[in-house]
């Protein structure tokens, strides 16, 4: 992960590092990140822990429990809330909030669901980011050709989760 602190994009001369630390005994190929929608300058990182940066990237403190969660592939800040992130791992999926609160919010989800003998991954989340349906709304998609097993959505923050296939092809 870097920086340029140049105007110029293509000078990576000016290019910074700016890798929060980490400890993590994996190596991913592609560490999350997400720039907070809501705190100029912070970003959000991740291996096995979530970090924030409230400078552009220049120093990193690690989220309260959010220490040892495993390889993070995904996070999602919300909008509203954005104390509350959506992480998941290859194993489950979290929200975690500003205090250090964990969440487990996978029930429901098809995470232990296997094609020709890989398991269905989760791909992405997206949490709303319209104020007037609240940002307890969420989707996931996952990877495979699982009929009907694509999408899911919650209006509850994770609590409950039901499959989303509404114009979706399979």
């Amino acid at each position: 992960l870097s920086r340029n602190t140049s105007a110029n994009v293509t000078n990576l001369l000016t290019r910074v590092n700016i890798t929060p630390p980490h400890e993590s005994s994996h190596m991913l190929i592609y560490y999350p990140f997400e720039i907070d929608p809501v705190t100029d300058g912070a970003i959000w990182a991740a291996y096995d822990t979530l970090y924030k940066s409230i400078d552009h990237g220049t120093s990193w403190v690690p989220m309260p429990g959010t220490l040892d969660l495993g390889d993070i592939n995904r996070i999602a800040i919300s909008n509203s809330i954005p104390q509350e992130k959506f992480v998941s791992t290859d194993e489950f999926l979290v929200r975690v909030d500003g205090s250090g609160g964990k969440h487990d919010i996978g029930e429901g989800l098809p995470t232990g669901i296997f094609y020709t003998g890989k398991k269905l991954l989760l791909t992405d989340i997206c949490l709303s980011t319209d104020s007037a349906m609240s940002d307890r709304y969420a989707w996931v998609s996952f990877g495979g050709y699982e009929s009907g097993k694509k999408v899911y959505r919650t209006n509850d923050g994770g609590s409950n989760w039901m499959p989303y296939t509404s114009g979706l092809p399979n």
